[in-house]
């Protein structure tokens, strides 16, 4: 409990991922910064959400 208290407070954008890079948590903060819903991240690709140039090249959550 104190993890997830944690998580949804903090000023930083949270993130987790499984095995498969799909997102299991999403936070506040992490809406804020991508303009998307949790309940429309959670589920999906961490590439999707992010589109980040790095996970063309060579993945950063795998690494």
């Amino acid at each position: 409990m104190l993890c997830h208290s944690i998580m949804e407070s903090v000023a930083d954008g949270i993130m987790a991922v499984d095995v498969h890079r799909n997102i299991t948590a999403f936070n506040p903060a992490a809406e804020g910064i991508t303009g998307i819903p949790r309940d429309k991240a959670t589920g999906r690709k961490c590439f999707d959400v992010l589109r980040a140039d790095a996970c063309e090249d060579r993945c950063p959550v795998l690494e």
